[in-house]
């Protein structure tokens, strides 16, 4: 896993020197690389009960997926038939910023791919590939990476 995160790493550094546009093709790429080492990711069912799922590289999630938050509500994400044009429409956003700030830019972008009620449009995965996005955005400006701590 490590390995795949580190040759992610690569392909977003190789991707901001050619300065290329974000598409859903590259947050689809990326996913593969993110990922490819990883067969399946641990879900809830409906009934609460937890199990391993086959984790389909590449492809946008199949199934509707949510979160219980702190509070004890639960966050439903955007069905999947509204998957892709949601990551269209994000990709569109983010792709007219161009005049903003780099910092938040990457930081915008983190937090719109990362956001339940956004689309949440993989079954797994979402947190990485929004912050490796992210360190895209600052590599691309000669900027620092993104780096973010997790609480546990």
């Amino acid at each position: 896993m490590i390995r795949s995160q580190y040759e992610a790493l690569q392909f977003l550094a190789e991707l901001a020197r050619e300065q290329r546009p974000l598409t859903t093709s590259l947050i689809r790429q990326l996913h593969v690389a993110l990922t490819r080492t990883q067969q399946t990711y641990s879900a809830t069912g409906p009934a609460g009960i937890r199990f391993e799922a086959t984790l389909r590289h590449g492809d946008w999630k199949q199934s509707q997926n949510s979160v219980i938050r702190p509070d004890g509500s639960r966050l439903d994400y955007t069905p999947p038939e509204q998957v892709q044009s949601q990551m269209d429409r994000l990709v569109d956003m983010y792709n007219e910023m161009d005049d903003v700030n780099p910092i938040i830019r990457s930081a915008w972008l983190h937090h719109r791919f990362v956001r339940g009620d956004w689309s949440a449009g993989y079954a797994g995965s979402a947190g990485s590939q929004g912050r490796r996005w992210a360190s895209m955005v600052s590599a691309s400006m000669k900027r620092t990476p993104c780096l973010m701590a997790v609480a546990r």
